[in-house]
């Protein structure tokens, strides 16, 4: 999930949050004696209630969703023309597994990595996420909602403790939840060249193995001739991983990077909308934006869209930074998905670093997906609401990032010898 990119908007310090698609780390709730079992089995769905729910969500797509256009451009798929035969699938499901399997696959049909039917596993997982996520007043409120309606609960099959307890046992397990680190850093040219691989945007509460790790080898590479960030297979977490830590303790200047978001005026959106306090967003009309400064703009905005917001990334150094000097390098690849595409755009947008590996997986600008309850058998899908798109106005979900040198199998490897993106750095570099 991605959590308020717009800092200068919303006035407090937010970032691009969680990405369950590309990674996220999934963790089973745990509860104690005290915990109250939902026992009684929910009815099987009658087809009326299959249909209804269908019905339901079909329409929350048609009115909310920012990618149907991008869809038929990119994979060939009208996936509102495609409602009859859904609908009959849905008719031909023979009990509740099967009509989730409909809805998951139709959801599939939309190809996003951010839209999807949530499994039990990943409810849980957001359980806890939006326990620490939630903000009085905001979206991430209304996401915590969704994901501990009763209906949901039983659904899933996941006990529903007391407020009160609940809140506490989620709070321990988020404390005691990663405890070692996957983050390898290590030169790959001694005393020359740099390396941080990160496989996953941790959140803060779930970071401090990586903060340590990072803090202590970027001091002894203060006056190196370059550094390599490595986030090639990094789907994604929390975008606060490098944008409040990782690269405030590197770079020794501020960087920059404009981006737009386009919403739809779609009944859900607007609650989630409205729940932000952003009052202002509504007056930006996409009727009064001059589109001819966004020469890449998709045409279906100027159509189908309603508000839009522009907003600027600014990341500074911190007072503790290395303020290196040298080059920086990203690597990347075709795994690269949320708020790590964000860092990737952000990081060839801003000039802050040279890209390198195989175009991205796409999606890194807004803020997390909205969740949506099924009102009659309390399936929680998750879907993303806004379109993201550079200053010129490219949709990122569409075109991804392409790096400043593409590499023929840029898979990592364990070795950095033979790792053929490391190896083009030190040729960029002029080493061996």
């Amino acid at each position: 999930m991605k959590w308020g990119t717009k800092k200068v908007l919303l006035g407090i310090s937010m970032a691009v949050f969680i990405m369950l698609a590309g990674g996220g780390i999934y963790k089973q709730q745990s509860y104690n004696k005290r915990d109250k079992i939902l026992e009684t089995p929910l009815q099987a769905l009658t087809m009326e209630e299959k249909i209804e729910d269908f019905e339901y969500l079909y329409k929350t797509i048609e009115e909310n969703y920012p990618y149907l256009e991008v869809n038929k451009r990119m994979n060939g798929v009208d996936w509102l023309n495609n409602k009859e035969r859904y609908l009959q699938q849905v008719k031909e499901s023979r009990n509740d597994k099967e009509f989730a399997q409909v809805i998951s696959d139709s959801l599939d049909d939309l190809h996003n990595g951010h839209t999807q039917l949530l499994s039990k596993e990943e409810v849980e997982w957001m359980r806890e996420v939006y326990h620490n996520m939630k903000v009085e007043g905001y979206w991430q409120g209304i996401n915590y909602d969704t994901v501990n309606k009763p209906l949901a609960l039983r659904r899933y099959n996941i006990p529903l403790a007391e407020k009160e307890e609940q809140d506490e046992e989620i709070g321990q397990e988020v404390q005691e939840k990663i405890k070692q680190s996957r983050v390898i850093a290590k030169d790959a040219l001694e005393g020359r060249v740099g390396y941080i691989h990160i496989p996953q945007m941790l959140n803060p509460w779930n970071a401090k193995a990586d903060y340590e790790i990072i803090q202590a080898y970027l001091q002894n590479i203060k006056d190196y001739q370059a550094l390599i960030i490595d986030i090639r297979g990094n789907g994604g977490g929390d975008t606060r991983y490098w944008s409040d830590f990782l690269l405030p303790q590197i770079i020794d200047k501020s960087y920059v990077s404009w981006e737009y978001t386009f919403y739809k005026d779609g009944v859900y959106l607007q609650r989630y909308m409205q729940a932000n306090h952003m009052p202002k967003m509504y007056a930006k009309k996409v009727k009064d934006l001059d589109t001819a400064s966004l020469p890449e703009l998709p045409p279906e905005v100027s159509e189908d869209f309603t508000y839009y917001e522009k907003y600027c990334v600014e990341v500074k150094p911190a007072e503790d930074s290395i303020q290196f000097q040298g080059n920086i390098y990203l690597l990347v690849d075709h795994y690269v998905y949320s708020s790590a595409e964000g860092l990737a755009m952000f990081a060839k947008s801003s000039g802050l670093a040279t890209l390198i590996g195989e175009k991205t997986g796409g999606d890194g600008i807004g803020s997390d997906p909205i969740l949506a309850m099924l009102p009659k058998s309390g399936y929680v899908v998750r879907f993303t609401k806004e379109m993201g798109t550079s200053e010129e106005g490219i949709c990122n979900e569409e075109h991804k990032t392409i790096p400043d040198h593409e590499v023929e199998h840029p898979m990592r490897k364990d070795d950095l010898s033979i790792d053929t993106c490391i190896q083009k750095v030190l040729d960029v570099e002029g080493l061996e």
